[in-house]
């Protein structure tokens, strides 16, 4: 679904990817591990097209948008999710995602898609009546996660969704992702958090420095089973 070929980005004179590749597959969730300052974020940024590249590709679906901006890209099926839980802190949770869905849908799919939405997150239609910027971190997180999917995208781009998350939310974020990537959905994830990356992924890249430095398969299906070498391995990259 994405394909990223030897992307150069920076700001100003800085570079900060020095010729990046990595593939993030049809139906399925790559996962891209690192400390802060390896180039993460940048790389959500370049790929979504808010930042642009100073050398390589970017192909989504097979078709080269490198040149395209950020809204043709969406209006083409990507979705972000940055980091810091956004949303619309006046606006109550259900007309975070109705204004979300009413830019994308028409009719009765608006309604549709946010019914989808909260029925993935339950906390949020318990909630729904309540304003955004009442609502605890786990349920932002999950209200910034319900905002691109009622999109009805064919890629998520995820910047580190379980930071600063307490545990019973990050295991249901990590079985959305899961579900998501089960049902077609292509996934970059960005992610500090080892354990929940890998169980999630069914591919990894570790980037150290605006490099790739290692790469592998993960478990892909939530379980973790067969995820102990990949851990080590990815644990070892990141001691580097």
């Amino acid at each position: 679904m994405l394909r990223i070929e030897g992307l150069r980005a920076g700001y100003g004179r800085a570079t900060v990817l020095h010729g990046v590749s990595l593939a993030v597959p049809e139906a399925g969730v790559a996962a891209v591990l690192g400390h802060n300052g390896a180039g993460k974020s940048t790389l959500l940024r370049a790929a979504l097209g808010l930042l642009r590249p100073r050398t390589g590709r970017v192909l989504f679906g097979g078709a080269d948008v490198t040149g395209l901006p950020a809204h043709e890209r969406v209006r083409r099926g990507m979705a972000y999710v940055p980091q810091g839980q956004q949303s619309f802190p006046r606006l109550t949770t259900l007309e975070n995602l109705r204004l979300v869905a009413e830019a994308h849908h028409g009719g009765a799919a608006v309604r549709a898609a946010v019914d989808e939405a909260l029925d993935r997150f339950p906390a949020l239609r318990e909630a729904a009546a309540r304003p955004a910027g009442l609502l605890s971190g786990g349920q932002r997180q999950q209200l910034a996660l319900a905002r691109a999917l009622v999109t009805r995208p064919r890629l998520l781009l995820l910047d580190e969704p379980t930071e600063g998350i307490q545990p019973s939310v990050v295991a249901q974020i990590q079985r959305t992702v899961t579900a998501l990537a089960g049902e077609g959905l292509a996934v970059l994830l960005v992610e500090q958090h080892l354990d929940f990356a890998l169980r999630a992924a069914s591919r990894y890249y570790v980037l150290a420095a605006g490099r790739v430095t290692a790469s592998g398969e993960g478990s892909g299906d939530g379980s973790g089973e067969g995820g102990a070498a990949a851990r080590e391995e990815v644990s070892r990259a990141l001691r580097v």
